[in-house]
């Protein structure tokens, strides 16, 4: 991680896998945003109101740690898992902001019930298509192996000494998995076995 970290080595990596798949969500999240606040700003009168002091701290720590997590995301942690929620965190936020002001009248909540309705549509027939797609898939997590006929491959038992053995994951798709253990996908030699008390130690001569 620090390799990938330093000098921005990820951002080419980050610039063609990442990077795409953040925008593909991002872009139309923040056109239904800008939307939504070029429709209040059309419809709803802006009223300098004083805000509770509770939101303002609540909404000011927010901003803080958003800024902190994409600040640590970018330098450090540059893996979409990572930092995702942080730079969607920090988008809504901010948006939040441009709307604070704004005085709303009941009888035109229902665009946000249409908006809301909306997307709980959007996001189920997204979820179905995605589920239509892998349907072809086992519904069973594939923790024996990866392989495509479903076999599992034996795996050959390498003998340290007469107290202390290892599995070699080395036919087939060479994962472990969940087999016997300890087992390894590399073949090592010259390996010393040692027992101090009840742990097990595993040197190299």
């Amino acid at each position: 991680m620090q390799e990938f970290s330093k000098n921005f080595n990820w951002f080419n990596t980050w610039r063609k896998n990442h990077l795409i798949y953040i925008l593909s969500i991002l872009i139309p999240y923040i056109l239904v945003l800008c939307l939504i606040v070029l429709y209040i700003k059309i419809n709803f009168k802006t009223k300098i109101v004083k805000i509770n002091n509770d939101f303002k701290t609540v909404l000011f720590l927010c901003i803080i740690i958003s800024v902190l997590g994409c600040c640590f995301f970018f330098f450090l942690f540059p893996l979409y898992r990572y930092g995702y929620s942080y730079i969607i965190s920090l988008v809504s936020i901010l948006f939040i902001l441009l709307i604070k002001n704004k005085t709303f009248n009941k009888n035109n909540f229902v665009i946000f019930k249409f908006i809301l309705v909306s997307c709980f549509i959007i996001i189920a027939a997204k979820q179905t298509i995605k589920i239509y797609k892998n349907s072809s898939n086992t519904l069973w997590p594939n923790i024996y192996t990866l392989d495509s006929n479903g076999k599992i491959y034996p795996k050959t038992k390498i003998k340290i000494n007469k107290n202390f053995f290892y599995y070699l994951a080395d036919k087939g798709d060479q994962l472990c998995m969940y087999s016997k253990s300890p087992c390894t996908t590399y073949h090592v030699k010259n390996v010393k076995y040692s027992l101090k008390k009840t742990y097990i130690f595993l040197t190299l001569n």
